[in-house]
């Protein structure tokens, strides 16, 4: 499964230059990734963004970074507590 702290703090510090970026990263953060099929799971938080007022642009910005973060975290396996070095 994903390691939601490690893709919560993937997207903090992707969101770190923009600050509505980073808004909109923190509302998906909260967002489950699973028990839909991929492209559910974008429009969903795409229109969640989107009814929230955030901008076409960043809305989907932050989607495309929080998914791919998710992805990235999937590929590198689970966290086990280790020292990564």
């Amino acid at each position: 499964g994903v390691d939601g702290a490690r893709v919560e703090r993937a997207l903090r510090q992707e969101g770190d230059a923009d600050p509505e970026l980073a808004r909109a990263l923190a509302v998906l953060a909260r967002r489950p990734r699973e028990g839909a099929a991929p492209a559910v799971v974008r429009r969903r938080a795409l229109a969640a963004l989107l009814r929230r007022g955030f901008a076409p642009e960043v809305a989907s910005q932050a989607v495309r970074r929080w998914l791919g973060a998710a992805a990235d975290d999937e590929a590198e396996g689970p966290d086990t507590g280790g020292d990564d070095t």
